[in-house]
């Protein structure tokens, strides 16, 4: 939440979301806790499976309109060796790549997976997945959460205005030319983060034994910049 200005970490929204011991949380829980710890400035909204179009491009819009989005998919589809599926922030779009931040101590850190990776690991394994989009009050992302678009497909919807359709398809229409996204909360942070606390690039949470940074797609070995 820090990152959106709010000095709420993560084990405060842990409690207000009643996360359970096994670091279970549904998403309806964890939506409430961002709205009320922020006093509703945070607008929140689920999008499921059933209803993405294309995952790279909807993260990329959400991006540009200012939000930050918390994706939940089946963890081993990626990390073989994880148990159950995950919550991570994701935070960026480059290429047909999303950028991760990713809490778990056995496979976290900042991390790169391919849409479509992604997107299929939040299919139908025991349950279907989706995303939760937060956004910050004063950004279009708010906008589009307060009048209903969410979607980016117009039959997803039971009934939209001519105008409102109009505005959804120039707003999709400029996550698809972007070819790289990332929200202007998050630029902020990291150029705080890098000048105060002059931390590498690449964070891996206490305990993490993995070594690779791009998933899901051709995985290639970095190292963290000195």
């Amino acid at each position: 939440m820090e990152i959106l200005g709010y000095r709420h970490d993560q084990e405060e929204i842990g409690e207000e979301a009643d996360l359970s011991e096994d670091g279970g949380v549904h998403e309806e829980d964890l939506m409430n806790a961002v709205e009320e710890l922020t006093d509703e400035e945070v607008k929140t909204a689920w999008v499921g499976y059933d209803n993405i179009t294309d995952l790279g491009d909807e993260y990329k819009s959400w991006f540009n309109d200012g939000a930050l989005i918390v994706s939940n998919f089946y963890k081993p589809e990626i990390f073989p060796d994880a148990t159950t599926g995950h919550f991570v922030l994701s935070v960026g779009v480059e290429g047909d790549e999303t950028l991760n931040l990713d809490p778990s101590e056995t496979n976290g850190g900042v991390y790169y997976v391919d849409k479509d990776t992604m997107e299929a690991a939040m299919a139908e394994h025991g349950h279907k997945r989706g995303y939760i989009v937060m956004a910050p009050k004063g950004t279009t992302a708010h906008w589009r959460i307060k009048n209903d678009l969410i979607y980016a497909d117009k039959s997803f919807y039971n009934e939209i205005s001519k105008t409102l359709e109009s505005r959804l398809r120039k707003i999709l229409r400029q996550g698809r030319i972007l070819k790289n996204s990332t929200p202007q909360s998050m630029e902020k942070y990291m150029e705080k983060w890098t000048a105060d606390e002059k931390l590498t690039r690449i964070w891996r949470p206490e305990g993490f034994t993995g070594d690779k940074e791009k998933l899901g797609g051709e995985q290639d070995e970095t190292s963290e910049d000195k």
